[in-house]
């Protein structure tokens, strides 16, 4: 089963910001965070393992959240927790499931132009299948 991946992750970025009170294109983007934006999240599909004609598709997701202080970024990652979830759907897709794929990374500092900032990453992994 052939994947759209970008219609996927703009989906993905859309059904996370409904989970996690988020607002799409303000607080939430696909792919990554515009340099310009000082606190955000993004929804990205970091790999799509292969799959055989025994198996269904699943993609790894990272949301990452980048935040200039440390209570925002662990915000984030707490509100990640309504994982596992099963039976799920989007607007062109079935979520059969989405659960942790290596759990939540801390937030750790980093610097960004110049500013220290707060960044989380929470990796999941996704199966998908197209209505």
């Amino acid at each position: 089963m052939n994947l759209n991946f970008p219609l996927l992750e703009r989906e993905l970025t859309a059904y996370f910001a409904e989970k996690l009170g988020l607002i799409v294109d303000n607080t939430v983007f696909r792919g990554q965070i515009p340099e310009s934006v000082e606190k955000g999240a993004a929804v990205r599909i970091s790999s799509s393992p292969e799959s055989d004609i025994y198996s269904l598709p699943s993609v790894s997701v990272q949301i990452i959240g980048k935040y200039p202080n440390r209570d925002d970024a662990l915000q984030l990652a707490g509100a990640c927790g309504f994982v596992p979830v099963y039976g799920e759907q989007t607007e062109h897709y079935l979520i059969r499931y989405v659960e942790s794929e290596g759990g939540i990374n801390a937030p750790f500092m980093s610097d960004d132009r110049g500013k220290l900032v707060h960044l989380v990453s929470v990796n999941l992994s996704v199966g998908v299948l197209t209505k």
